[in-house]
């Protein structure tokens, strides 16, 4: 019988051990794999409660979703809920109260972390004093309130300044209904030659719907976590 010298043996013992290392790391893999997709869909959450904030999630979702924090009643939440071409949570917040929004967040993220996208979010505000209150929220962290819906922002006096500052520090895009198109045309060509999307429009606040629908549409063309699994396009 044959025998094996030590130098044979000690070969032997390290293409058994890169064997079973690479075999162990492919069932790592798989495993990991696995357990990715079989995250049960979301469907229920409970919260307590955070001031007036609401959260009305998106059930059914297996994957992160991000978030649409809007400044407006109750009402016109469940009006927001119904934009079924786009996937997001929605937050709403009638009194614009950071405290309560950065709270309902970070209890939200605790519990039901596989569903929620990380920042940025989209902050919307549905009148003038909230654009107002929004405009405040948006600079105290423009990289987590990267996209910006103002509306009546014709009373806002939108100053360079602000454009500036909150493209600087972090923000992508920034809109604001029911103002005079010809009056920003500047700041758009400015802004965007920076990295921000600035777009006007001239649509009242009293009827959101549409408007919002031509806005999201420019806010998935930057970030395509907005639109539905179904609707992505592989890279």
């Amino acid at each position: 019988m044959a025998s094996t010298s030590p130098r044979g043996l000690r070969y032997q013992l390290s293409v058994l051990t890169i064997a079973v290392s690479f075999t162990l790391f492919l069932s790592g893999c798989r495993c990991a794999s696995d357990s990715a997709s079989t995250t049960p869909p979301l469907e229920s959450v409970e919260l307590p409660a955070h001031g007036a904030a609401l959260l009305i999630p998106q059930l059914g979702v297996t994957t992160p979703v991000p978030v649409l924090i809007a400044l407006a009643p109750e009402s016109e939440c469940q009006r927001l809920s119904q934009l079924k071409a786009y996937s997001f949570h929605l937050l709403c917040s009638p009194r614009g109260d950071g405290q309560a929004i950065r709270g309902l967040l970070k209890e939200f993220r605790s519990k039901y972390s596989p569903y929620l996208a990380a920042s940025p979010v989209v902050l919307l505000a549905l009148d003038a004093p909230m654009s107002r209150r929004a405009r405040e929220l948006a600079l105290e962290n423009p990289a987590f309130f990267g996209h910006l819906i103002l509306s009546e922002a014709s009373q806002l006096n939108i100053s360079n300044t602000f454009v500036y500052t909150y493209r600087e520090r972090g923000g992508q895009s920034l809109f604001l209904i029911g103002v005079n198109a010809a009056n920003f045309v500047k700041e758009s060509e400015q802004a965007e030659r920076k990295g921000l999307l600035l777009r006007t429009y001239q649509g009242s606040a009293e009827q959101p719907a549409g408007q919002l629908e031509q806005v999201f549409s420019e806010i998935v063309g930057i970030d395509p976590r907005f639109l539905p699994r179904s609707n992505k396009k592989r890279p």
